[in-house]
């Protein structure tokens, strides 16, 4: 089972060799994302990609890559159940995060300790 590919290029060649960027520099880099089918191998364009995921008796769990052309010729559109999505959206953490929560102040008890 193969997941997105990443390709990282650095036009390295643009630079003599005493101006070159230093390992941890982003100077230069582009990074693409592709998709392969985990079927047939074939690339699957940005926004085109189905992932499945199957689990196995032994509660291991198997996630595939795959293309619409796949999915149309297993015949897999209406079969199986759609699991709604689940945990928090998004957009909820960053409001949440934004605001500060105030701890609740203490309260001080009014009459002093009873000694016996």
């Amino acid at each position: 089972m193969r997941g997105p590919l990443t390709v990282t290029e650095m036009a390295l060649d643009r630079f003599p060799l005493a101006d070159r960027p230093s390992k941890g520099s982003q100077l230069g880099t582009k990074t693409i994302t592709l998709y392969v089918s985990d079927i047939d191998q074939s690339e699957i364009p940005a926004g085109q990609a189905y992932q499945l995921s199957i689990r196995h008796p032994d509660g291991s769990t198997q996630q595939l890559d795959i293309s619409d052309k796949n999915y149309r010729d297993l015949k897999l559109a209406g079969v199986g159940k759609t699991l709604k999505k689940r945990g928090r959206r998004p957009e909820s953490t960053t409001k949440a995060a934004s605001v500060p929560r105030k701890r609740p102040t203490r309260r001080q008890n009014s009459k002093p300790p009873a000694t016996a």
